[in-house]
């Protein structure tokens, strides 16, 4: 999946048109493309057991990934910002960081104390999962086989 045409071909295809292969497990499509100005026959493949496996550990990495966006968040929390606009931008390019979590709200406050006048201002942050970025790593564990047509 080193060429970006083949990442996207994987991508764009919804596991509804590949077509059952013969071989347990397996479903398929073909597609003829032309790559490099040869006509080419291209198999995406896809083995319900690699996808399994690849599910499994995204659904890992997510979880790890949570567990970093909690405690980068907890700090978050406990800031205090000079200006919402400070605030916002702190939550924007924490989260920037992250794969699959983005923020679903941002909720600046003011708050009045006498400790912290020049950062009088906090803020919470719902956060939610990338869900189409999500989407689109499901359909990674796919393989595309290519070979040239023969002529006749």
């Amino acid at each position: 999946m080193r060429i970006k045409s083949d990442h996207k071909l994987v991508q764009e295809i919804d596991r509804e048109d590949l077509n059952r292969s013969q071989m347990k497990g397996y479903s398929y499509q073909e597609i003829s493309k032309t790559y490099g100005g040869i006509e080419q026959r291209w198999l995406v493949v896809e083995s319900q057991q690699r996808r399994e496996s690849d599910l499994k550990s995204l659904g890992k990495k997510i979880q790890e990934e949570r567990v970093e966006v909690d405690k980068k968040l907890r700090y978050l929390k406990s800031e205090n910002f000079a200006c919402q606009a400070d605030a916002e931008t702190a939550t924007r390019k924490l989260l920037k960081k992250f794969l699959y979590h983005e923020f679903k709200e941002i909720n600046v406050q003011f708050v009045d104390s006498k400790s912290n006048r020049d950062f009088p201002y906090k803020v919470q942050v719902k956060v939610g999962l990338r869900e189409l970025k999500i989407e689109l790593e499901k359909k990674t564990s796919r393989s595309i086989l290519k070979s040239n047509k023969c002529p006749g």
